[in-house]
């Protein structure tokens, strides 16, 4: 990982170690920047765990990362430009690729200090040249550029080399050399050139002055002599005034002070630089929008350079942090933009809601942020539509909540506060309509239909509830039918289907009235004398129409009928006792053989029970044939197991079920 430095002209790469690194004026510090607008101990980079962390040091003018005053520690990501002073730093991560060189003698932008003039704050400036340990110029190159003190030895790298008992620090790109002094100690030829060098410049000097005085001295025309209306001290009060009538916004005015100055002394060209920067800004508008800041930075650099008066530096320092600063607020602008044309709406308004509440460029644009919070708004609110279309309430509840955080208006809240109750009502009302099915399943009509009743008949959920209402109401007539006939209601169970017109009992009202007749025929026979053998015949018809034991008609024809027959009978129904008993316990083989046995004395007996057994020999089978298609064979296996355990031993349903396991291992 390393820093790039631009010096406007070339790249100077600088590897970042491991650890601490002070960057600063200072002489001590790892990565030194010589510049009176860089705190001595200006800014700390950490490097650790493959990050590296940049913290402001409370320097004078502070530290810029991507066009915004940092005032907390930051990790820095690949690409990111670091200002401090007139000096630009771009990271570039151990992969990353560096961005293409930027202009590097912007001034500090950030949050300026108070006291500032009508084109925003003004911030302190940079710290004297004269303080306690600023380097002296013979810490510098001679070639009056800096590169950073650390340097490693890999490729493109500064190298020293030793010649001649000397020290030389060599740019390998441009074979440029510099020689290493310690600082207070160099040679004696060196101190001899440079006395001789000063000797001759000042002779010079002292040469030129007498020439020039004697030329005045020897031509006293005053046509000769060039004369001003105003004299440097006039020239730069002008400049002042016209400074202070800029500011109090007569631009004119202004303009005019400056153009008078700078046909008097166009030589100064202060006049003429200012009139421009004035004219840039006045086109541009409060906004800045349109400026060209090239320009007016090259501009205001030149007159920086050329500034006499403290009120001129200040206006310069000023206008150079406001020209920094609207930058940085239009950058987010444009970024908001573009994440507008990707339709990021939310991440748009949430970027431009960070420009200023003072800033011109804010003024200028608080229409199109109110637009993106309205997208914002409609985005959520769409959102929330689709997840109503869908039945999902709790999602829905949550995109009205997060589009109500951008809603423009109080209108507009009140709007989404109602849609956002109306899916709290909604969400209720399903959640009753899905009580009311559980239990609708669990065969509880009863609670089913309270639960129904709590829906409301706007909901949506109405409809659905409604037709669920119909079904848990035709279950409930269906169970007193069947309880009113298992109960010995026969008669009562055939007139409750028939007006209550349940399509679906039909078959268990015609059983019912079989069974009503063949028991009553029974009876008769019975109150018979010599009949008996006829009445055990007619309980056996009851018995063998309904099959099911716990209905009350077949108990009570099934206990006459065992009291009509002999002893012999009884052992036989003894037998089937056994049987069901096994069956229930899963002793599937013990409950044929009890059949086997009661069939010995009655050959009817136990045929439903042998129905039972194969029809569920078959079910399993089958089943398992269409696991085993399915490819499922555990399962099938399963399934096959099971045929042979309820089928027949030496029936057909046995025979395949053994042949299916066979071939299966």
């Amino acid at each position: 990982m390393k820093f790039i430095l631009n010096d406007g002209t070339q790249q100077h790469p600088f590897e970042i170690p491991p650890g601490t690194t002070i960057i600063g004026r200072d002489s001590t510090c790892t990565l030194r920047l010589k510049s009176t607008k860089v705190s001595r101990r200006h800014v700390e980079c950490v490097c650790e765990g493959g990050s590296v962390r940049l913290r402001d040091l409370g320097s004078s003018n502070g530290t810029i990362v991507n066009g915004v005053k940092i005032t907390e520690p930051v990790v820095l990501q690949n690409g990111d430009v670091v200002r401090l002073g007139g000096f630009q730093l771009v990271f570039q991560s151990e992969d990353g690729a560096v961005p293409p060189p930027q202009p590097i003698d912007a001034e500090i932008v950030g949050q300026p200090m108070e006291g500032g003039n009508g084109f925003g704050p003004a911030i302190p400036p940079g710290a004297p040249a004269a303080q306690p340990g600023y380097p002296e110029d013979s810490s510098t190159p001679p070639d009056g550029t800096y590169l950073p003190e650390v340097y490693k030895a890999d490729a493109g790298q500064p190298m020293l080399t030793q010649r001649d008992g000397r020290w030389f620090l060599r740019d390998p790109r441009t074979n440029r050399e510099i020689e290493i002094v310690p600082k207070g100690a160099a040679q004696p030829e060196e101190k001899r050139r440079r006395f001789a060098t000063f000797a001759i410049i000042g002779g010079a000097s002292v040469l030129c002055i007498v020439l020039v005085v004697m030329a005045i001295l020897g031509n006293r025309d005053d046509r000769l002599v060039p004369t001003h209306k105003y004299s440097d001290v006039q020239y730069n009060e002008m400049i002042d005034k016209a400074i202070k009538e800029h500011e109090a916004g007569k631009v004119q005015a202004s303009l005019a002070l400056l153009a008078e100055a700078h046909a008097d002394r166009p030589e100064f060209k202060i006049a003429a630089t200012l009139r421009d920067v004035i004219q840039l800004l006045d086109k541009a508008g409060p906004d800045g929008i349109g400026l060209d800041f090239n320009k007016i930075d090259s501009l205001l650099k030149d007159l920086a350079d050329r500034a006499k008066t403290g009120a001129l530096k200040a206006q310069v320092e000023s206008w150079q942090a406001k020209m920094l600063f609207i930058q940085g607020e239009i950058a987010l602008l444009t970024k908001a933009k573009d994440l507008e044309a990707k339709a990021e709406f939310v991440k748009a308004f949430e970027t431009a809601a960070q420009l200023r509440a003072d800033s011109p460029v804010r003024k200028a644009n608080e229409a199109y942020i109110r637009l993106l919070q309205d997208k914002s708004r409609q985005q959520f609110v769409a959102q929330a539509v689709r997840a109503k279309a869908e039945r999902k309430w709790d999602d829905a509840i949550s995109f009205y909540e997060q589009a109500i955080k951008y809603a423009p208006s109080v209108n507009h809240m009140q709007e989404i506060i109602a849609e956002q109750k109306v899916c709290a009502q909604e969400k209720v009302n399903t959640e009753y309509l899905l009580d009311a099915q559980a239990k609708f399943e669990a065969g509880d009509y009863a609670d089913a239909l309270a639960a129904i009743q709590r829906v409301e008949d706007k909901s949506l959920s109405y409809d659905e509830a409604q037709l669920l209402k119909a079904r848990a109401l035709e279950a409930q007539d269906v169970d007193n039918a069947k309880s009113l006939y298992s109960t010995g209601r026969a008669q009562d169970a055939i007139d409750f289907i028939t007006g209550r017109r349940l399509e679906s009992m039909y078959g268990l009202r015609d059983r019912a009235s079989k069974v009503l007749q063949a028991y009553e025929e029974a009876k008769k026979l019975d109150e018979q004398a010599g009949r008996r053998s006829e009445a055990a015949a007619a309980y056996q018809r009851v018995v063998d129409l309904e099959s099911d034991e716990n209905n009350y008609y077949h108990k009570l024809a099934k206990k006459r009928m065992d009291e009509l027959n002999d002893n012999k009978e009884a052992v036989a129904q003894d037998h089937m006792t056994r049987a069901f008993e096994a069956f229930n316990k899963g002793d599937i083989a013990a409950s044929r053989r009890f059949v086997d046995l009661a069939q010995e004395i009655k050959p009817d007996l136990g045929v439903d029970l042998l129905r039972r057994l194969d029809t569920e020999a078959r079910s399993s089978y089958y089943k398992g044939l269409g696991l085993k298609g399915k490819g499922e064979l555990p399962e099938a296996r399963i399934l096959f197991k099971r045929a042979l355990q309820f089928a027949k031993p030496g029936g057909d349903i046995y025979t395949k079920a053994l042949s299916e396991l066979k071939e299966m291992e």
